[in-house]
């Protein structure tokens, strides 16, 4: 279920950044799939030393923003405390 998840997010765009829709043939989501998940272990250690960490998945980037934002200010008032 992941998986189908992780491939649902990838866009494609055009030279000039538009979105396109691009079919993604059985070899093409291995292939992606590969390379997420090296990205996802690379990674890893960066994510578990991060003293903040906040979950955006299903936001717009406003929405994003905001609740990174709410994040930030919620570790500050604690640090300062």
């Amino acid at each position: 279920m992941w998986e189908r998840q992780r491939l649902e997010r990838i866009r494609f765009y055009d030279l000039d950044s538009r979105p396109i829709e691009k079919k993604q043939t059985s070899n093409e989501k291995k292939l992606y799939l590969k390379e997420i998940n090296k990205d996802i272990n690379y990674f890893r250690k960066s994510y578990q030393r991060a003293n903040l960490q906040v979950d955006i998945s299903g936001f717009d980037a406003n929405q994003a923003a905001c609740k990174v934002i709410e994040a930030v200010k919620e570790l500050e008032k604690a640090m300062n405390s």
